[in-house]
């Protein structure tokens, strides 16, 4: 496995994104109709093939969902950050592999800090441990939220961080977990 697999997502059309959206598994994400409404997921087989489509199920204007995604270690979760979501408050969108191998949508997580900007612009996974970015926030110094997430999906805030410096500037506005769990970065 490749830790990271991340995929940050734009819209320059399919080609060009199946080269930059791949993931460790040989998938990748697609803006499906152009409109960030649904994203569809491809897999990777000579040519790539379509394989599912995760639907917003909340369209929000300007939202930009699925500017950052990524899968769980075990591929069983997907998490899509939403960073334009309540006017530019952000969010994180939680999608459960279901009993038919589907992808579906289960809970929008919001921020749980007053006048947070763009959470979710950045998100990693390892293990239990989901943590979103939140970089525009206090007056664009900004944080770090750390979720856990069970076996089934249950998201529930762990820690918030912010950087330990009073000259930091848009903390969060990258993220990467070390593969053992122990390190974020």
């Amino acid at each position: 496995w490749i830790s990271e697999k991340t995929a940050v997502l734009d819209q320059e059309g399919l080609h060009s994104q199946l080269s930059k959206c791949t993931d460790a598994c040989g998938q990748a994400w697609v803006d499906y109709d152009s409109e960030q409404n649904t994203w569809a997921v491809y897999n990777k087989t000579d040519p790539w093939q379509p394989y599912t489509t995760l639907t917003v199920g909340n369209v929000v204007a300007n939202g930009r969902f699925g500017s950052t995604v990524k899968f769980s270690d075990d591929n069983n979760f997907v998490t899509v950050g939403e960073p334009g979501f309540a006017s530019n408050s952000g969010a994180i969108v939680n999608y459960i592999l279901n009993q038919n191998n589907q992808l579906q949508e289960d809970i929008t997580v919001t921020p749980q800090v007053k006048s947070s900007v763009n959470f979710g612009s950045s998100l990693d996974s390892a293990g239990s441990y989901i943590v979103a970015g939140a970089p525009g926030s206090s007056s664009k110094k900004g944080y770090v939220a750390v979720y856990t997430r069970n076996f089934q999906g249950q998201i529930s805030l762990k820690q918030m961080l912010a950087a330990n410096t009073s000259d930091a500037v848009e903390f969060g506005t990258s993220l990467s977990i070390s593969d053992d769990n122990q390190w974020l970065y």
